[in-house]
């Protein structure tokens, strides 16, 4: 099984293949490498949304060095290809080829201290809005500007509830990926 992206304009466009022994890697600048399974000592899902792409999802490997697989193939500035399904049988790939007596830690979503940071930057948000509407009362009618502002806050919401559902930091077990991930 073969899945390519690109992770940015400063990454070069990488193949990744699962192998008996592992996965390896090449991109087009002539890099190669292997990582054998158990050299693994965590994988990682996470939703990781941007400004210019709220679809993003990626597999962060942690071996001797870090390794992140997204569903995101960057084409251009501000354009993107979502590879939603080639990443997700990929990632199931990946999952049943593990070796079942690994130590591996397999997490789901954020790590404790970004979630953390997630909820009282949510939190603080949400407040500034509510205080920020009865200042508003007071000092007249608001500008354009000011409700152009807010209007872009309250419309990003969404995004941000479902970054922290999402997100929620958990372990799981190989043998039963969190699908919620992929989609």
């Amino acid at each position: 099984m073969k899945y390519t992206q690109r992770l940015n304009a400063l990454k070069p466009t990488t193949t990744w293949e699962l192998v008996k022994a592992g996965f390896v890697w090449s991109d087009d600048k002539g890099d190669a490498g292997e990582i054998s399974w158990r050299k693994i000592k965590s994988v990682r899902l996470r939703l990781e949304p941007s400004r210019a792409e709220t679809r993003r999802v990626a597999m962060h490997i942690h071996a001797p060095y870090p390794y992140t697989i997204t569903n995101i193939h960057y084409k251009g500035v501000m354009s993107f290809k979502v590879q939603k399904d080639e990443f997700r049988d990929f990632v199931l790939a990946f999952h049943e080829r593990f070796p079942k007596d690994s130590q591996t830690i397999f997490h789901k979503g954020s790590t404790q201290a970004a979630y953390i940071g997630n909820v009282v930057t949510a939190l603080l948000l949400l407040a500034f809005l509510f205080l920020l509407a009865p200042l508003l009362s007071l000092t007249g009618i608001p500008g354009a500007g000011s409700i152009a502002r807010i209007l872009i806050i309250i419309i990003f919401i969404p995004t941000l509830l479902k970054l922290l559902i999402k997100n929620k930091p958990d372990t799981y077990d190989p043998n039963h990926v969190p699908l919620d991930m992929l989609k």
